[in-house]
């Protein structure tokens, strides 16, 4: 190698490195916090600006350091602890994310202030155990010195910051009748984001139950009570239509079925054994016996089909063991329903035999069927024939 091309290899080693230095960023000079000072544990820290810098980066010994392009930057919180010394410095960056390296500042220390933490409140409404509270509570406790903030949480339902100390839960977080937990902590700052304090101790509320509107029975009329129609009766026994009351045409409550003795307390004929009621007694029915002019005289006469005129009174006796339309209708049904009843079973077990005796044959599988289809459906009309002849009733306006 000549002397020439050495020298051109000596500038350009010289021009490099005077460029280095030349490009070489200043170190910040710190501003805050001072030297050896007691600080939070969220310390703001701040530097003079760099002439050529296009960001920062902080650096606190051991435990965070982050690049900003400001000139100041709060620790966060959860990053340092209380009473505890930090040494800190800061260094310039000529390009992101700060890969070029720059003098550091001169380092400075602080120590982070041992803050006594918050005591927990106390003193809860609704009381612990409380029932019958509202699906919109409000929540209170005592209040906490120092604190800035509190939050009141309901064990897996919900949570709510507040700066007062009480809180209402909205509307549609909690259900009827169900028994929750909850408890409060203080917070030292709005947001409830330094480290977390301790929570209460955990009390617990019952809220209240839907009230149902029970629909008003309007109770049945006894015998011998008011009525208008036949359905205001009691009616004693379901499906014994013996025991059905009916409404008279006073308007008393009357049962049929009696058959009671003279002198006793009835509201309709159909109660006494004579057929007859007067003045809400049975009565004896009256023969005259008189002979004047043979115009009392005792009367028989056979060709009448059944009647009898005996003393003045003409009596037609009913060749029928009920006395009402409405009593005949269910005698009907009844007899219908137990004819129904032997009758179903029966031929239930003829189809079941024609079928698995069918061989494979069509029409003996289709008899079957049918036989089993028309059974139900009969079964089915005659369950219902109860419920068919009140229909029937109302559809005609019959009131008995």
């Amino acid at each position: 190698m000549d002397i020439k091309n050495l020298l051109i290899i000596l500038i350009g080693i010289s021009i490099l490195t005077l460029s280095s230095v030349v490009l070489a960023l200043a170190a910040p000079t710190l501003i805050s916090p001072s030297d050896g000072v007691t600080v939070s544990v969220t310390p703001t820290l701040s530097w003079q600006a760099v002439g050529g810098a296009i960001g920062y980066v902080p650096w606190v010994e051991g435990e965070w350091s982050v690049f900003t392009t400001e000139t100041s930057i709060t620790v966060p919180s959860g990053e340092l602890t209380g009473g505890t010394t930090y040494s800190w410095r800061v260094r310039s960056c000529s390009d992101s994310p700060c890969r070029t390296i720059h003098p550091w500042s001169a380092a400075r220390t602080f120590t982070t202030r041992g803050e006594a933490p918050l005591v927990v409140p106390t003193n809860p409404t609704p009381r612990n155990g409380a029932t019958n509270v509202s699906l919109t509570p409000t929540l209170y406790w005592s209040s906490v010195s120092g604190a800035k903030a509190y939050v009141a949480n309901i064990y897996g339902e919900w949570s709510g910051i507040t700066r007062s100390t009480s809180i209402t839960v909205p509307a549609g977080e909690l259900s009827e009748g169900i028994t929750y937990s909850w408890r409060v902590r203080a917070c030292s700052d709005v947001e409830c984001r330094e480290p977390p304090y301790n929570w209460s101790i955990t009390w617990t509320f019952t809220t209240k139950k839907a009230e149902v509107e029970e629909e008003e029975q309007v109770p049945c009329a006894e015998r011998g009570e008011s009525c208008s129609r036949n359905s205001d009766c009691c009616r004693p026994q379901l499906y014994n239509y013996q025991r059905q009351m009916l409404c008279s045409s006073n308007n008393l409550c009357y049962d049929p079925s009696l058959d009671l003795s003279v002198n006793q307390i009835c509201y309709h004929d159909s109660e006494c054994k004579s057929g007859n009621c007067t003045n809400n007694k049975c009565a004896a029915v009256i023969e005259d016996t008189s002979s004047d002019n043979g115009a009392g005289a005792n009367y028989n006469n056979s060709n009448k089909g059944g009647s009898d005129y005996s003393g003045g009174i003409f009596k037609l006796e009913n060749p029928l063991e009920h006395d009402t339309f409405e009593e005949i209708l269910g005698a009907i049904s009844l007899f219908l329903f137990q004819i129904g009843m032997a009758l179903a079973p029966l031929m239930l077990v003829v189809a079941g035999f024609m079928y698995v005796t069918s061989a494979g044959s069509p029409t003996r599988v289709q008899t079957a069927q049918r036989i089993a289809l028309y059974t139900v459906i009969g079964l089915a009309i005659i369950l219902l024939a109860s419920g068919l002849i009140a229909v029937l009733k109302s559809i005609i306006g019959y009131q008995g």
